[in-house]
């Protein structure tokens, strides 16, 4: 079974309780029986939005759960990942993404996932499908 990657907006909603898309995250983690795979540019991202928004102890305890979680693997960017996101970034001037989304994307590509547990239009606009 392939794992359903997670991008920062599903992390920041579940660990944030004021997030519009908290209980919705929430209910569709607690029923997605699939392996997660993320990034440590996603955890990075992440970290650093909770801590940004919500505290430091929040950023701390989100670091401290995903190490601990038997369900997630975190994929380090590799050198040659790193170049072709930024390749991609480059040459997609025109849709808004982040160096982070596009080094998801190249990720998701090379793992053979179409979807992605997340609030962004950005991973449909590149053409992987988005849930919940």
């Amino acid at each position: 079974m392939k794992p359903l990657f997670v991008d920062t907006g599903a992390w920041y909603a579940l660990a944030n309780r004021l997030d519009s898309h908290h209980d919705e995250a929430r209910e569709f983690l607690a029923a997605t029986p699939r392996p997660l795979l993320t990034t440590n540019y996603i955890i990075l991202e992440t970290a650093n939005l909770i801590n940004a928004r919500v505290g430091h102890a929040g950023a701390a305890r989100f670091l401290e759960q995903a190490r601990a979680s038997k369900l997630l693997t975190v994929h380090h960017i590799t050198p040659r990942q790193h170049e072709q996101a930024e390749a991609y970034f480059k040459s997609h001037s025109d849709k808004g993404y982040s160096l982070g989304d596009c080094s998801s994307f190249i990720v998701m590509g090379d793992f053979g996932i179409a979807e992605a547990f997340t609030f962004d239009k950005h991973f449909a606009q590149a053409g992987f499908a988005r849930v919940p």
